[in-house]
């Protein structure tokens, strides 16, 4: 038997011939090269559900119903496929290459690392978590500002409540400044405006106006600009403006102007 290795070859007896006479085939011979090919072709082909991996039932078991095998230049679908390392060798139609430049359409991209990307302009974006963003480029590092008007007559420290700004702000240094018109009817010829900038109730600077002189029994003004750098944390910061007197007494905050810009 030379079966699965190559195909046998049988020497059928003629009808002249005697099973077992000099020059035939002898019936046993025979039936037992039958039965041997047989037993070969059953096992080349395999029980149902073999577990044989050389059987044809065990190869082709994950072919049911009225699928077919697929073949290796044939054009076939393929459904709920997993192809491990695939090596695709000219593919054709629209396919994004990984050294080509092409243009990505309605693509879903979890959580990708861009090296060195040239992204453009973005239509939009929050920039929130990104750090060591350059200052070059930018068209202007204003954040926020506020504007107030008179506030009326005021004894000690007051919170020009116009002036407060909240903005979430990165880890990078802010300029913080404040501009404010006071004005006192006052009994003596020197008095001392203050200005304050606080978050919460941290006082982040405090600084006085200069002396303000004027005529006794007058009306007396004077204007107190200053401006600071810090750098807040990465977060969400509110930032009050308060006036007051050195000296105590009654005065009048006439407008003010308060701003937070990028260094």
């Amino acid at each position: 038997m030379n079966f699965p290795t190559s195909i046998d070859s049988f020497t059928d007896p003629t009808s002249e011939e005697y099973l077992g006479l000099a020059g035939g085939v002898g019936l046993a011979a025979l039936l037992a090269n039958q039965h041997a090919a047989l037993e070969a072709i059953e096992a080349k082909v395999g029980a149902d559900s073999s577990a044989v991996s050389s059987s044809h039932d065990y190869k082709l078991s994950g072919v049911t119903g009225t699928d077919k095998a697929v073949s290796k230049t044939g054009i076939e679908t393929l459904t709920n496929k997993t192809l491990t390392s695939p090596v695709i060798n000219s593919p054709t139609g629209d396919v994004a290459t990984k050294t080509g430049i092409e243009t990505l359409t309605n693509k879903t991209i979890t959580a990708p690392i861009l090296t060195t990307p040239v992204l453009g302009t973005p239509d939009s974006g929050i920039l929130t978590n990104c750090t060591d963003l350059p200052v070059a480029g930018r068209t202007t590092n204003h954040i926020d500002s506020k504007t107030s008007t008179t506030t009326g007559a005021q004894t000690g420290s007051y919170k020009v409540t116009a002036l407060t700004i909240t903005q979430t702000l990165l880890n990078r240094p802010i300029r913080l400044t404040a501009n404010i018109d006071m004005s006192q009817t006052i009994d003596s010829t020197n008095w001392v405006p203050l200005i304050y900038i606080k978050e919460g109730a941290a006082v982040i600077t405090a600084i006085n106006g200069g002396m303000g002189n004027g005529t006794s029994g007058n009306t007396n003004s004077v204007t107190t600009s200053f401006s600071i750098v810090i750098t807040p944390t990465a977060a969400s910061h509110t930032y009050d403006v308060y006036v007051g007197l050195q000296s105590g007494g009654n005065f009048v905050s006439s407008g003010g102007y308060f701003e937070i810009s990028y260094v």
